[in-house]
């Protein structure tokens, strides 16, 4: 994760070289209106001042998954870092992953996670179809909370997903924003929350996130 993390913050700063270029060959200074504001709080007074404060904290952007495996072997578990795979959020590439994790470990390991749902999914058929009986018990934790997850969870494949909550960050962000632009004080988190879902209220999330797409129509 440190190398990714490093890997990860110069591509920022590359980036943001390049587009500060390209924006001085080709663009408008009138693009850069409104400049960065002072949070409430904060100090600075000027469009630099922002930048840099936002710059800063590019280093932190991946800082929650570095606390993975500190909880993993407070819990009295063991991480498995060489066994970290880049399935470039695919699920076809997972297959390959988890072929090669239970290769590597045939006597099974205890929880697989996946920053994904359609990975995590993956991953636990490809273990399922395998027909180790040694990861017959491991927890596959994916990541969104889509219905395709909350289906593998309810057909016994995948354990249980981290869900998002799309619709109300939408919702909230809209809300917030219109608030703001009414003057009103916002606050400066706004929390859409999380959930966990397991077979206990997957088809409660189902039924929910159908109910969003039928609104829509």
């Amino acid at each position: 994760a440190a190398t990714l993390q490093k890997f990860l913050c110069i591509f920022l700063v590359a980036s943001a070289v390049i587009g500060a270029i390209a924006g001085l060959i080709g663009g408008d200074i009138s693009n850069l209106q409104p400049t960065y504001q002072a949070a409430e709080g904060a100090t600075h007074s000027s469009f630099f001042g922002g930048a840099f404060g936002i710059l800063c904290t590019a280093a932190f952007f991946l800082a929650g998954f570095e606390t993975i495996p500190q909880g993993i072997e407070e819990a009295g578990g063991t991480f498995l870092a060489d066994e970290i795979q880049y399935a470039d959020a695919v699920a076809d590439k997972a297959v390959n992953a988890m072929e090669a994790i239970m290769q590597t470990h045939p006597e099974g390991v205890a929880i697989i996670c996946a920053n994904n749902d359609d990975m995590a999914v993956a991953a636990a058929r490809t273990a399922l179809e395998s027909g180790n009986a040694n990861y017959k018990n491991t927890i596959f934790l994916g990541f969104d909370g889509q219905i395709t997850a909350c289906e593998s969870i309810l057909n016994g494949q995948l354990t249980m997903t981290a869900a998002q909550q799309a619709y109300d960050m939408g919702y909230l962000a809209v809300e917030t924003a219109v608030a703001a632009a009414k003057g009103e004080k916002v606050e400066a988190v706004v929390d859409s929350g999380t959930e966990i879902v397991t077979k206990d209220n997957a088809q409660e999330r189902i039924d929910r996130l159908n109910g969003y797409l039928e609104a829509a129509k």
